[in-house]
């Protein structure tokens, strides 16, 4: 029951986390709110960042990193006009 409660209280946290991140391209996510808007996982992200094949994140702290919204929806949109991603694989 408490893992229920912590899941479900989690899930609604990025919930808000991405709706507030849809208000202006330039905010600023998270590594959770990136892997929600991608449907890919944390470990993914971190392979095609070494590949150069995602966008990379911007330092804000000595140990916190951000990525920029509009960059990740530009990499989601470029995926999309190439044929290699569909809008219902981030929603998954």
């Amino acid at each position: 029951m408490k893992t229920e409660i912590s899941a479900t209280a989690k899930q609604i946290r990025l919930e808000i986390s991405l709706a507030a991140a849809a208000i202006d391209d330039n905010t600023l996510l998270r590594i959770q709110d990136v892997v929600a808007k991608c449907g890919i996982t944390r470990a993914w992200i971190y392979i095609l960042m070494r590949d150069g094949r995602f966008p990379a994140p911007m330092r804000v702290g000595v140990r916190a990193v951000r990525w920029r919204a509009s960059a990740i929806d530009q990499w989601i949109n470029e995926r999309e006009a190439a044929g290699e991603w569909s809008a219902d694989r981030a929603a998954a």
